[in-house]
């Protein structure tokens, strides 16, 4: 835009989601009237979800949707180019967050048509003159807000940072419309299931397992707490990261870790605690 034009007009989305802002109480009348378009025949059920996706994207954190930390797919700046192209391959992306060292000094990233330039003339290839600079984001930036953003910056992903400035996590516009339209899988993506067994008063689950979905699966009433996954409800309460094989009692409920990595919590099994009546 040239210094002459004026004030850039809203995009699309933000002036579409400002069909659904509303002011602090009045979230459940529109949720009343979404469903009452549904029951009239107006609208259907899934485009009754994707509006109602929609409304809470400005209540909903980066820190909520984003990949985590222990999962984000980066090469080191000091790669050989076979390295890096055989990263690509076995991830199925087209960038590659680039770093340092380590995830906490992240230097950019790189696009896989970069690097195809270089194929077969590896003397030539140096990954420092190819890299992009990554755009960074707190954990507490809002999504209609970051949706926004990427859109201006015509950016395709977000590198999450926290209070301290370490790298903890990294989002990107799929998992922003996700929200909105539910799961979006690809030829490259692998689905993993994160119910591993159920038994009638227990679940064995993945680490990722969504705190919300554990309650409704045992009956019992979500945890409170700042956390949205098992790994981070087991993390919080204990203060630690568990080793395989530990024991717990957690808000009622009895908890055994199955498989951990030092930074990850693979593996659970989840169970209400029986009350036994009497003596046995």
């Amino acid at each position: 835009m040239s210094d002459k034009e004026g004030p850039r007009r809203p995009s699309r989305f933000r002036r579409f989601i400002a069909l659904f802002r509303t002011s602090p109480g009045e979230d459940e009348a529109t949720e009343e009237a979404l469903t009452e378009l549904q029951v009239g025949g107006l609208i259907d059920k899934d485009e009754s979800e994707m509006m109602q996706g929609i409304l809470y994207l400005d209540k909903t954190t980066v820190r909520e949707v984003m990949v985590p930390r222990t999962e984000i797919v980066f090469v080191d700046r000091k790669a050989p180019l076979g390295e890096i192209v055989q990263t690509f391959v076995d991830a199925g992306h087209t960038r590659l967050v680039v770093v340092d060292d380590d995830l906490d000094h992240v230097v950019g990233y790189v696009n896989v048509i970069d690097v195809l330039r270089f194929c077969n003339q590896d003397a030539q290839f140096k990954l420092d003159p190819i890299l992009r600079r990554v755009y960074i984001v707190p954990e507490t930036k809002k999504l209609d807000d970051l949706l926004a953003s990427l859109q201006e910056r015509r950016e395709h992903f977000a590198l999450v940072i926290d209070e301290f400035g370490g790298t903890s996590g990294l989002v990107s516009v799929e998992d922003i419309l996700e929200e909105i339209v539910g799961e979006i899988e690809d030829e490259h993506d692998r689905e993993e299931p994160q119910i591993l067994a159920r038994e009638e008063n227990a679940v064995t689950i993945t680490g990722r397992f969504e705190m919300y979905k554990l309650g409704e699966l045992l009956e019992v009433e979500e945890p409170e707490g700042s956390f949205n996954t098992v790994g981070g409800w087991i993390m919080d309460r204990i203060g630690r990261m568990p080793l395989a094989g530990e024991k717990f009692v957690l808000d009622g409920l009895d908890v055994m870790v199955e498989a951990a990595t030092e930074r990850q919590i693979r593996r659970v099994r989840v169970a209400r605690r029986l009350v036994v009546e009497g003596n046995e």
